[in-house]
């Protein structure tokens, strides 16, 4: 269980840095404006 959760996460980290290298905008804003769309969805 905890293996597949470190699973999920390494791929998450691996598209966040993706993301941000395609788009050339800092981890910081992304994880920014994901908490915002979390929030707003629960």
């Amino acid at each position: 269980m905890i293996a597949e959760h470190c699973k999920v996460v390494m791929r998450y980290f691996v598209f966040l840095i993706f993301i941000s290298n395609a788009r050339k905008i800092k981890i910081k804003d992304i994880s920014k404006r994901i908490s915002e769309s979390l929030y707003n969805g629960s």
